[in-house]
């Protein structure tokens, strides 16, 4: 009987929709997640930034759907403050990198930083007290920000697929769920 699986993903459907109402952004939410998963040795070359104006949207949800496929062994999340410290440890082992708060608190920093991280096959690891040593890495990036301008961007940089969401939390008065 197939009844969770069919009621699992109308869930997921009816959650997208409601994060982003027009198809064309859906389709680059999913397409990202696919070619993520169907290329285990290869790196996307670009972001994905869940961007919406509202905490508790459920933007977060659909990192976590990812991580929870992928095995969150293959995951690590990476903090605003870990991302600016120089150290990178984070990235060894992993197949997506999940930054659930990006932020513009140095955007300059930060985008210096995720420039490599995003389109660079390999990277130096920086680890505290070790020697740097290179990585070839297949990661992809999934940064959810309720920020604008979390990233300063040239009008010509394509390592972001910046999808935002309107959606307002469902608990709040007079919204209506699904």
């Amino acid at each position: 009987d197939n009844t969770v699986a069919v009621k699992a993903l109308a869930f997921w459907d009816a959650h997208l929709e409601y994060l982003f109402p027009e198809q064309s952004d859906r389709d680059i939410v999913l397409n990202w997640f696919a070619w993520l998963l169907q290329n285990p040795k290869l790196k996307p070359k670009f972001a994905l930034v869940l961007q919406g104006p509202e905490q508790g949207t459920g933007k977060t949800f659909l990192a976590l759907m990812l991580e929870s496929i992928l095995d969150p062994y293959n995951v690590s999340r990476v903090s605003q403050k870990v991302l600016a410290s120089g150290f990178n440890r984070y990235a060894t082992n992993a197949k997506l990198l999940i930054i659930e708060e990006l932020r513009s608190v140095d955007r300059a920093e930060v985008k210096n930083t995720l420039h490599e991280l995003i389109s660079e096959d390999r990277i130096s690891i920086n680890d505290k007290n070790e020697k740097l040593f290179d990585l070839v890495t297949c990661f992809g990036i999934i940064a959810m920000t309720n920020a604008d301008a979390a990233v300063t961007l040239e009008n010509s940089d394509r390592r972001y697929a910046i999808v935002k969401t309107e959606a307002i939390p469902k608990d709040r008065p007079g919204v209506k769920g699904y």
